[in-house]
């Protein structure tokens, strides 16, 4: 059942793929170098350089992780009995989990939520805080996808291409609302495009598979 629902989620990642890739290539064409998208990009790729260059920031990371199951179990009604962070592993015990619980460090970035908070309170002059906006999402992209490809026990727990297609759609998701609220970007244009693009995603895999059986 989880297999045939991520099937059928394909074009949705399809749609959401195309938008921001549309909206980025806009946004990279149209903005001035001093523009706030360039000082976002500007972190974005600071701290890719910085990760390749120097190391992978393994326990901030795992903190960051652990830090995220537990919220999201407290969110979910959990209770928790116990959190163990060490230098590259960690750990979260919770009386109960759900998909939301055991996905959730895959698609909220909580650096990036700390950073939000920090300029609610601070109110972080522009130019650094998209800087260090374009960082902390980088952060959460980069070892994401490092973790994932290591075989994340988290990943497994309710399949692997389930949870990949889930947590792909929901980072596409909370991308859409960073772009809607930091950018010249409408919530309207971001749904309406999305919804656009993956009917073109159906069509598309309705073909393919149509080609496939002909063969």
């Amino acid at each position: 059942m989880r297999l045939l629902f991520s099937v059928a989620l394909i074009p949705l990642c399809y749609g959401f793929s195309r938008t921001i890739l549309e909206i980025v290539f806009r946004l990279n064409v149209s903005s001035e170098v001093d523009s706030p998208w360039m000082y976002f990009v500007a972190g974005f790729i600071s701290y890719l350089a910085l990760q390749a260059i120097f190391f992978k920031p393994v326990f901030m990371y795992v903190f960051g992780h652990e830090l995220t199951h537990a919220l999201a179990g407290i969110i979910s009604g959990s209770k928790i009995r116990a959190f163990n962070v060490k230098r590259d592993s960690g750990s979260v015990v919770l009386s109960d989990v759900n998909v939301f619980v055991t996905l959730a460090p895959y698609f909220i970035p909580i650096y990036t939520i700390v950073l939000l908070v920090a300029h609610a309170i601070f109110i972080i002059p522009r130019g650094y805080f998209l800087f260090l906006l374009g960082m902390t999402v980088s952060f959460h992209t980069a070892l994401n996808v490092f973790a994932i490809s290591q075989g994340q026990s988290d990943i497994r727990r309710y399949g692997r291409f389930f949870s990949i297609v889930v947590v792909y759609i929901a980072n596409c998701l909370v991308s859409g609302a960073l772009l809607c609220i930091f950018f010249p970007v409408s919530l309207t244009e971001f749904m309406k495009k999305s919804a656009n693009h993956s009917v073109e995603g159906v069509y598309l895999a309705w073909g393919l598979i149509t080609t496939i059986i002909q063969r």
